[in-house]
């Protein structure tokens, strides 16, 4: 039953059952527990009990959600190396054995299920290219030095440090708003102005059908990259995504929260190109065996007949 969504199509199904639900959780906990302290209907004592059980609930909501995500996921997508890949990345799934997928609630069949997703993730993958993605993809930093989300945050953040009423939801509303338009629109015309100026910079990154270079390091091709991966670090508000790999050179890590790309597209080039060098290689020794063949068995017996 595999092949009937792409591994992006996957992920967004994990951010609306995994990753928006527990932030909302999170939110609404620490929302309401403000309220409440500042308006003091509860005692501390219950405010406390109350965080536990929400943070019992989200522990327990993730440990059966991530694991029925995987087993949907991997039996749907034609690429399961790429969606863990991904997954990993997003911090959707964590490593097989690790301390995290331990406490990940499964019944026997789902075990059984899993199994047998590791088993068929070791064959080799069908070859399938993406014909929109080029031969080579440079990409450059990004522009932007500021989100829109940002100041929504910290209006929430002031309303919780003013006390929630709709007077001062409106208050904030009137002052902020102008602010962050203010603040926007220029931004985003610099954004603009600096995109035009990126075209003629270096980029921080190069993926190409033949290797990868980044800023700090020579080219490498694939034959000498192994283990390529994106790994998320932090929190939300302060998490970097780093590329990693394997070299002649040692580890190579590079900071790519900082490039104009999203990370599980950069994700889906790394498996495409990686599979079109696997791909250029196999057909490579085919077509030297066959000239093999033919030097070495067919062109004397030609000569034979002729003979």
């Amino acid at each position: 039953m595999t092949g009937q969504i792409s591994v992006e199509q996957a992920l967004k199904r994990g951010d609306w059952i995994i990753k928006y639900p527990l932030r909302a959780l999170l939110f609404i906990v620490v929302f309401t527990s403000s309220i409440l302290l500042e308006r003091k209907l509860l005692p501390q004592s219950d405010i406390i009990t109350g965080i536990i059980t929400a943070l019992f609930l989200y522990l327990l909501y993730k440990s059966i959600i991530t694991t029925k995500w995987r087993i949907w996921a991997c039996e749907h997508v034609n690429n399961i190396q790429e969606l863990q890949s991904a997954a990993l990345a997003e911090k959707f799934i964590h490593a097989e054995n690790s301390l995290f997928s331990k406490l990940e609630i499964r019944s026997a069949k789902d075990k059984a299920r899993l199994a047998a997703i590791n088993e068929q993730a070791l064959t080799p993958q069908i070859y399938t290219d993406d014909m929109q993605v080029p031969a080579k993809t440079e990409i450059y930093k990004t522009t932007k030095v500021y989100n829109f989300y940002n100041g929504l945050e910290l209006m929430l953040a002031a309303v919780l440090q003013m006390g929630f009423d709709w007077g001062t939801i409106i208050l904030l509303l009137i002052y902020f708003t102008p602010i962050l338009i203010s603040v926007g629109i220029p931004t985003y015309l610099i954004d603009q102005l600096k995109q035009r100026k990126n075209k003629t910079r270096r980029p921080i990154l190069v993926i190409s059908n033949e290797g990868i270079q980044t800023i700090y390091s020579r080219f490498i091709p694939w034959g000498d990259i192994k283990n390529e991966m994106i790994t998320k670090t932090g929190s939300r508000n302060s998490s970097d995504y780093i590329l990693k790999f394997e070299s002649p050179d040692g580890i190579i890590s590079s900071d790519i929260s900082i490039l104009k790309i999203k990370k599980r597209y950069l994700a889906h080039l790394l498996n495409v190109y990686r599979q079109r060098y696997l791909h250029n290689k196999e057909a490579e020794s085919t077509t030297k065996v066959e000239h093999l063949y033919t030097a070495n068995f067919m062109v004397p017996l030609l000569s034979a007949e002729a003979g």
